[in-house]
């Protein structure tokens, strides 16, 4: 237990760290895959998850002009899955049993799905998949969708996204991209982790809820942080990055 996680799959010319806003979703970046024709799947964190998974995944359908599909686990106990293209709004559905809602005992956003029926979870997602070209394994999708908790075998909500996605046309699922550095390791530490860009974005946070007094006005290395962290993570599956660059300025 304790994967708290969202997980992102779309087509891309480009690594998918580096398309704009993926922050929407997150920006501590864990596993990219690779998956074949230019689709991949990241599993990615954010500061004060959940996002809202069903605003960011209409929202990046349409800026970057691809289907989306992104669920949020939480504590690999049960997940809630979004998915759009440009010209498809967002649908919805709590994983496992879509149909048992509203209340999951565990933390969403949007908190709540309309309760909708395993086939037509499937019909939908099936209708998204020919939308986007990928041929759909419907035995396999109706099972997974169809899954409830509590049978002879378990099934972890990270491995139902992830058995969702191989019904999606992708059966075997590769290794993650290799890191070209620890964007946890020294000496990027001293911002990311528990760094100068969690303290900053504490502070952001502070604000929002009306703690200001708590903390001083925003200053201007506040931002630099946040900018820092979200770009070191994103380097780090570059591919090509200018390394040297990053630790010098770690180290600034």
């Amino acid at each position: 237990m304790g994967y708290f996680v969202s997980i992102v799959l779309t087509r891309s010319s480009r690594r998918l760290t580096a398309l704009p806003a993926i922050e929407r979703i997150g920006y501590r970046h864990v596993r990219l895959r690779e998956l074949g024709g230019g689709w991949q799947v990241l599993e990615t964190q954010g500061f004060d998850d959940p996002p809202n998974l069903q605003n960011a995944v209409a929202h990046l359908a349409r800026l970057w002009n691809k289907p989306v599909l992104a669920a949020y686990v939480s504590d690999d106990w049960c997940a809630q899955a979004h998915w759009a293209t440009p010209d498809r709004p967002v649908s919805s559905a709590h994983l496992p049993q879509p149909q048992q809602l509203p209340d999951c005992d565990f933390l969403h956003r949007p908190r709540f799905t309309t309760s909708r029926t395993a086939t037509d979870v499937a019909d939908d997602i099936a209708d998204w998949a020919r939308a986007a070209r990928l041929p759909v394994a419907r035995r396999r999708l109706d099972a997974v969708v169809g899954y409830k908790d509590g049978g002879a075998s378990h099934l972890f909500a990270g491995d139902q996204v992830f058995e969702l996605i191989r019904a999606l046309g992708f059966p075997d699922i590769p290794p993650s991209v290799a890191k070209s550095f620890d964007p946890y390791g020294k000496p990027f530490n001293a911002i990311t982790a528990l760094g100068l860009a969690h303290l900053a974005r504490m502070n952001v946070q502070r604000r929002k809820l009306g703690r200001a007094r708590v903390v001083e006005p925003e200053q201007p290395w506040e931002q630099a942080a946040i900018d820092f962290d979200a770009e070191i993570f994103a380097a780090a599956y570059a591919g090509e990055c200018d390394y040297h660059d990053l630790v010098s300025r770690a180290l600034a």
